[in-house]
This record gives C-alpha cells, structure tokens and sequence, in this order.
C-alpha cells in the first residue's frame, strides 16, 4: 500500500496489486505481481488467450490487429496544459488523441531508430538473448509507443520511475 500525501494535507492510502503468495517465484525472478481485483480462482488462467480475442497471443499482435481494423480511431490521447489557475493548479485543455495507425507509424520509426542506432546489446542469462532498453519518462503516449516500439525487434522494457531512489537505479543499470 502507498501512502500519497498530495499539498492538500489529505493522505490517500493506494493500493492496485498484491504480490501472489500461493505459490513460490521462478528461479531468477520475484513473485507474481496481481491486481487486487483479480480473484484467486484466476490467477493462472492469466496466460490463457481471453475468448473475445483468441487469434492474438501478444500485446504486439493485439496492437497491429486493432491498428489494421481500425487505423483512423482514436488510441491514444493527450492534454496540453495551458496554464495555471489562481491557486497553482494545472488547467489542461482538452484531448488530442493519435490514432492506431499514427502510433503504430511513430513505433515502428522508434524500432527502426534504435536498431540503426543499436541502442540495446545483446546480453545472455538464464539460458536466453536479451536486449534492454531503458524508458524513464512521465506516464504518457510516448512511454506506451516506445514500449510498443521495443517490441518490434524482442527489446525488453525496463521502467525507470521518478520514485525510484539512486541505490535503485544504480542497482538496475548494473
């Protein structure tokens, strides 16, 4: 649980997961991270394809279907932020949404910038290749277009955070 003190005095008590106890980690890895609406009985249907979408078995796969059904509709939106209001609180103005197929171009331009660029190298552990690539940035339809982007060509998306202390960053980096 995260304890969120905003300027206005309030605390917000915070909570969107749990880590599963019902059963031990991977070697190499940490327990299994849930969201505390999930229930239990469902856990490990989680890999399972949903029905409403069986032909898809990736988010990758998920994101090109639906860029191709529907390329003009709205994906991705965001606000500009105009100004200030007379106690310092941020006025947005209104959505700007990019459509799948703008965000599948800008992605795939993203994935073709860091292959050119060769921005990853290819690592081994666990038996396995792997290519790391890094995004610290704010919540917004960039960070989901070049995670999308890292995708197209296997890189792995390590999240860094604004929360996250140096010891953290340090530890992740090395």
């Amino acid at each position: 649980m995260v304890d969120s003190t905003k300027g206005d005095g309030v605390v917000r008590n915070i909570q969107y997961a749990i880590w599963r106890d019902d059963k031990s980690p991977s070697a190499g890895y940490s327990r299994e991270l849930v969201s505390i609406n999930l229930k239990p009985e469902y856990y490990d249907k989680m890999n399972e394809k949903p029905r409403y979408n069986k032909d898809c078995s990736t988010f990758l796969e998920f994101f090109e279907k639906h860029a191709k059904e529907r390329p003009n509709a709205p994906y991705l939106g965001t606000r500009e932020r105009l100004a200030d209001d007379d106690k310092g609180k941020p006025v947005f103005g209104e959505y700007k949404w990019k459509s799948w197929s703008e965000i599948e171009k800008e992605a795939q331009n993203i994935a073709r910038g860091i292959e050119e660029m060769k921005l990853t190298k290819e690592v081994f552990g666990d038996d396995k290749k792997w290519k790391f690539i890094g995004i610290w940035a704010k919540n917004r339809y960039e960070w989901l277009t070049t995670h999308i982007a890292n995708m197209y060509f296997n890189n792995t998306t390590i999240g860094f955070f604004d929360s996250m202390g140096n010891g953290t960053v340090d530890y992740i980096l090395e």
